[in-house]
């Protein structure tokens, strides 16, 4: 039977009824100080008690891993430990629709043991509501699984879950794009009636700042999940990314205070699609890929998936720099992988040795934590932040609440749609989840973040000097050759889910796919 933390529980029910708040922004941008500390500020345990890393998976709500196929979260053994009680930072950029989304509990195999993944300020996509995964409590009162969240639509409250739609068809386009400006987003199965009919891929042109994050499906206990795609933001307008932390004693309170600077880090990008994950830093060492499944971001996107990410700066590299955005990141990749040294250091503390030893002559884009205090007066953040007044803290400690409040009540309602089965399997019959409205102070409403797409688009840009190459190679191209992938088996735009499987004797309506293996903490 299922523990429930009744103590939370009944605080995030205590907490969920309040009324309405206004978010208030007040103060302007102060000087910086003369010395940043190198502890963390605002929390009320000892910093012995924190560990700051500057590497491991990246907020879901920051930036959602995109697979073909919906997998199954990975399975450990023991849950998680009792929520954090993470209050929002002193400062958030500015900007109306900036909220902040609470971290939540990862898992690191490699200790064997359970990562603080810090909450982000997040200006959400267009139209959409965050709705948060959680550690799913298996039958046998030990493994826990991780089910993923996703950017949800919010003119849709309903959620309808499917049986498992068959395996992709997705091998790539089969035909040039119209223009240089355009890139290739994936097909995907959708259900229609009783069966699944595939929409084949298509070219999409590029729009600049904005990524889009083409439909899915998403696996849960309860059956899958059907998520249409979306335009978000570029990374470095989605908002601010705070350091995960290993917790080593139970913490009263803990205030995020490390930022990760997204213009450095985003050569250090790792995917981990069988945990459904983005991570950053050093996992350049073969045993990750071998042992872990953490691949290249390029590497994932050319050879095993789909990589958002990959396809937006594909097209962005070639339109303000005319470069090859493939040979970028796999020269720096092999350049680090060749020179460990060279590399991002494992913990906040590393790094900050590293820098008072070495400065940036080598380990300038390996150099991207930095306390909140001192990356809000950079000038090339284009970008301002604003101190966060109480209203607006009191304010995002109920939206944080509130979220506690969905996983719970989604935890709850998928794990009631399954009677019996294996973690990994969804039942045949369909069915059906309303969830809460949007309430004003937990989340952007449709019509504010459809007005910030027209009116107030971000201008970040990359700057006019070229991204720089990795020692001894030239970003510079001369022929533009198009990434090109295998042509599809078939040309149709939709091709009808067979009622018969193939070699199966069955006839009728098509039988849910077999169980699925046990998904380890291993893959």
């Amino acid at each position: 039977m299922k523990r429930i933390k009744m103590g939370l529980l009944a605080t995030c029910l205590a907490v969920w009824m309040v009324s309405d708040v206004i978010f208030a922004q007040t103060g302007d941008v102060p000087v910086a100080p003369a010395d940043i500390p190198s502890t963390i500020k605002g929390n009320t345990s000892s910093d012995e008690d924190i560990e700051v890393l500057a590497r491991g998976p990246v907020h879901e709500a920051f930036a959602s891993q995109v697979n073909y196929d919906p997998k199954p979260g990975m399975i450990v053994e023991n849950g998680p430990p009792e929520q954090v009680d993470e209050i929002p930072p002193d400062y958030k950029p500015d900007g109306e629709n900036v909220i902040w989304i609470p971290g939540y509990w990862g898992f690191d195999d490699q200790r064997k043991d359970y990562v603080w993944i810090s909450g982000v300020w997040r200006t959400p996509p267009a139209g959409r509501r965050w709705v948060p995964g959680y550690w799913n409590e298996l039958m046998n009162d030990r493994d826990y699984q991780w089910v993923s969240g996703f950017w949800a639509s919010s003119e849709r409250r309903k959620m309808n879950y499917s049986t498992a739609p068959p395996e992709s068809l997705e091998n790539g386009p089969s035909v040039s794009a119209p223009t240089k400006s355009h890139f290739w987003v994936p097909g995907v199965w959708l259900y229609r009636g009783t069966n699944y009919r595939w929409r084949a891929g298509h070219w999409v042109r590029y729009r600049p700042d904005y990524v889009y994050i083409p439909s899915r499906w998403m696996w849960t206990p309860g059956g899958y999940v059907f998520v249409d795609g979306y335009w978000d933001y570029q990374m470095s307008a989605r908002g601010v990314m705070f350091a995960p932390v290993i917790m080593h004693a139970p913490i009263v309170q803990y205030r995020p205070s490390i930022v990760m600077d997204i213009g450095r880090f985003h050569m250090h990008w790792f995917v981990r699609p069988h945990y459904g994950h983005y991570y950053f830093g050093d996992y350049y060492d073969s045993h990750y890929q071998q042992q872990h499944h953490i691949y290249s971001h390029h590497h994932f996107h050319l050879n095993i998936g789909y990589d958002p990410f990959f396809a937006y700066n594909h097209v962005h590299y070639r339109h303000h720099h005319g470069i090859s955005y493939l040979h970028h990141s796999s020269t720096w990749h092999s350049y680090f992988s060749s020179h460990p040294l060279h590399r991002p250091a494992h913990t906040f503390g590393m790094q900050l040795n590293i820098g008072s030893n070495h400065g940036e002559r080598y380990f300038g884009m390996s150099v991207y934590a930095q306390h909140i205090d001192r990356y809000r007066v950079q000038s090339d953040l284009h970008r301002n932040f604003v101190r966060v007044g109480t209203q607006y803290r009191n304010a995002s400690v109920n939206q944080s609440v509130s979220y506690t409040r969905l996983a719970y009540e989604r935890n709850r309602m998928e794990n009631g749609k399954l009677a019996t089965g294996s973690p990994n399997s969804a039942q045949s019959s369909n069915g059906s989840w309303t969830m809460p409205q949007v309430q004003r102070g937990t989340n952007v409403t449709i019509g504010s973040a459809q007005r910030h797409v027209r009116i107030t688009v971000p201008t970040v840009r990359t700057g006019v000097v070229p991204p720089k190459a990795a020692p001894g190679t030239s970003n510079k191209i001369v022929a533009r050759p198009m990434v090109t992938m295998p042509r599809p088996t078939s040309s149709y735009p939709f091709v009808t889910r067979p009622s018969t499987r193939p070699g199966s004797g069955l006839s009728g309506n098509y039988p849910s796919l077999p169980t699925r293996p046990r998904v380890t903490i291993g893959g």
